[in-house]
């Protein structure tokens, strides 16, 4: 296996990232870890159940430096229904390969997109969705993954010359619809929950030259990524957290390495979508945070689209909300909340799961204090993927933040955000996607420190969380 940032042979296509992250003055971050689910069936479409096979091959032999989950699931819905959802939110896994049997010889389909509905096909048990949907709550009739599956397609058919001739005729295809089957139910399911972080891949039967050994280590999905070829990536100049150095060569030594990057190009519209409370602050009438979001809907900013969310501060308005965020695919969440110290912003470090005594508004608190958490999942502190030091050296620089400018305005770093709703709303958001999530705490408006100030230093900072430099 390869040390990290060194190029070298990967003898699979899970090995994701051996590039550790670098922050956004090009130093390592050593204490990466990704965690990568690897999910398949346990009843075969086919008489080898190849993705069950090559799941076993893989688990034997692991990759260094990843956390490695392996799922089987029975070709049931409502098991898949039930399970998948767990994958990301119990488990806390980074990215989610899945595996998927089909019957065309000698070919690899890389899958774009998802369908909502129209799943007449019984599962093994006879069984069909109600409705034939996969999810009842979804207005989307179809949902596409964010990995540049053409670009992954083409640089593996072209650099390995996967011509029809090789390794038994094998080749790679993308595929627009992978079908109504439990195949396509389970992506849709999966792509709701992170269409960044989600591929659907189908594995051919084994005959021939395409063999079980072949396909998992040898001359298809094995061999294929051993060679080093590479990808020019586009250097995401953004300082939460980055897989790869400014204009480095990445190795194609697996689909995953290139999917965990954004390809958005430098004139692309970033979605973010920002939240504030929308009640009164203490004794004013008004609410800094709640203000700062009308701002910036007015002026967001070159390339930006906001979402605005505006959230009566109740856990019950919270709980509802944070699920609805999600599903509008943004690249960035970004939550505003008020607070009474002057002149500084606060940049929140830390969410916690537990001890919310303080109740909101309506006088309520959540069942137990705490924040109900999966049977296996033990998290009582949740942190963003964030370079706090070079985000407010940055923000500092740009400003002129040296205690002296606007008031004495200042960006300060805080681990204490408190067991209210606000710190109960971080944890949530935390919990669903750490790698675009930040809260942020507005000041009083006081003298030099106005609105218009504060509301320019949350647009560049939006602007650097976006951001790609080219």
């Amino acid at each position: 296996m390869m040390g990290p940032n060194n190029l070298g042979d990967v003898n699979d296509m899970l090995t994701l990232c051996e590039r550790f992250p670098e922050d956004i003055t090009g130093n390592v971050i050593i204490d990466w870890t990704k965690s990568v689910a690897i999910a398949g069936f346990k009843s075969p479409e086919d008489p080898q159940n190849s993705t069950s096979l090559i799941l076993d091959e893989l688990e034997k032999e692991g990759v260094e430096n990843k956390e490695l989950r392996f799922f089987k699931y029975e070709m049931c819905y409502k098991e898949i229904e039930e399970e998948i959802p767990k994958i990301r939110r119990s488990q806390h896994n980074d990215f989610v390969l899945h595996l998927a049997p089909h019957s065309m010889p000698n070919t690899i389909l890389i899958e774009t997109t998802a369908f909502l509905s129209g799943y007449s096909n019984p599962d093994k048990n006879g069984k069909v969705p109600k409705n034939f949907k996969a999810k009842m709550d979804s207005e989307i009739s179809e949902w596409k993954t964010r990995v540049d599956c053409e670009k992954i397609v083409k640089a593996l058919n072209e650099n390995f010359e996967l011509d029809g001739m090789k390794f038994g005729g094998l080749k790679i295809e993308k595929s627009d619809d992978p079908g109504r089957s439990i195949a396509g139910f389970t992506y849709y399911l999966s792509l709701c929950d992170d269409d960044w972080a989600t591929l659907l891949v189908k594995v051919p039967p084994f005959e021939g030259e395409c063999t079980k050994e072949a396909v998992t280590n040898g001359s298809s999905i094995g061999r294929i990524f051993e060679k080093k070829q590479f990808f020019k990536f586009e250097n995401c100049g953004n300082p939460r957290a980055r897989m790869m150095g400014v204009d480095c060569l990445g190795d194609v030594s697996d689909m995953l390495t290139m999917c965990n990057r954004r390809m958005l190009l430098p004139d692309d519209i970033k979605t973010v979508a920002i939240t504030a409370f929308n009640d009164p602050y203490e004794n004013s009438q008004e609410n800094p945070s709640s203000e700062v979001l009308d701002e910036l809907m007015s002026n967001p900013g070159e390339h930006i689209k906001i979402l605005s969310h505006k959230i009566p501060t109740t856990f019950k308005a919270v709980n509802k909300k944070v699920p609805e965020l999600r599903r509008i695919w943004p690249q960035q969440v970004l939550h505003l909340a008020p607070h009474s110290t002057p002149k500084i912003i606060y940049f929140e470090a830390k969410a916690f799961s537990d001890r919310y005594s303080n109740p909101d508004k309506n006088g309520s608190v959540p069942e137990g204090n705490a924040i109900k958490l999966e049977e296996d999942d033990d998290r009582k502190v949740m942190e963003p993927f964030v370079d706090f030091k070079s985000l407010m050296d940055e923000l500092n620089e740009k400003f002129g933040l040296d205690g002296n400018k606007f008031g004495g305005l200042k960006i300060e770093k805080s681990e204490n955000i408190g067991r209210s709703v606000e710190g109960y709303l971080y944890f949530l958001s935390l919990r669903e996607g750490p790698m675009s999530t930040l809260f942020v705490r507005i000041p009083p408006f006081d003298g030099e420190c106005t609105k218009e100030v504060v509301t320019s230093v949350i647009r560049e900072l939006i602007q650097i969380l976006t951001r790609i430099d080219c």
